[in-house]
């Protein structure tokens, strides 16, 4: 009954498992042959057992439930008399909260800008004193060796008047 399909898997056997044949000299062609099919034996292999795996996954999951078709929502008459009242209430509450939460931010916000500006004002003093003390400093370094040149100048001064 089988015996067709047999002798096609035999032949099909015969001609990809089939020693390579050669010499001693070429056992480096014949390991390299015998590599190659190796590899791409253990390749197709591992292809069809991946693809049944994915097979027996896709079949074992749940079925999907079908998505809900969103009808448009028809509006009827108001429910009751004071609806309105209460809709229009409920929207000015809304917006007096996020009035509120805006205001708060922005008073957060106010803080926050005026002590950077109290910092910049307070780096600035300090820059400013910083620059005098520097500028003072160095007008006492010039004053002391103005005085040195001074004293240098009267010291020659005595060296000539007694020789």
């Amino acid at each position: 009954m089988f015996d067709k399909q047999k002798d096609a898997f035999d032949r099909f056997k015969k001609r990809a498992f089939k020693d390579t044949d050669g010499d001693f000299e070429d056992g480096g062609t014949v390991n390299a042959v015998t590599r190659k099919r190796n590899r791409t034996i253990t390749f197709t292999v591992l292809l069809i057992l991946a693809a049944l795996a994915f097979v027996v996954w896709r079949f074992t999951q749940p079925p999907q439930a079908p998505s809900n078709v969103n009808q448009d929502v028809g509006f009827g008459a108001i429910v009751t008399d004071d609806f309105t009242d209460k809709d229009n209430q409920s929207a000015l509450t809304f917006q007096q909260d996020k009035i509120n939460q805006i205001e708060q931010s922005l008073a957060r916000f106010e803080g926050t800008l005026s002590r950077f500006g109290q910092s910049l004002t307070s780096e600035l003093e300090n820059i400013k004193q910083a620059n005098e003390r520097d500028n003072a400093s160095q007008l006492t370094e010039l004053e002391q060796k103005m005085q040195q040149k001074l004293d240098e100048v009267d010291a020659l001064k005595l060296q000539l008047e007694t020789q």
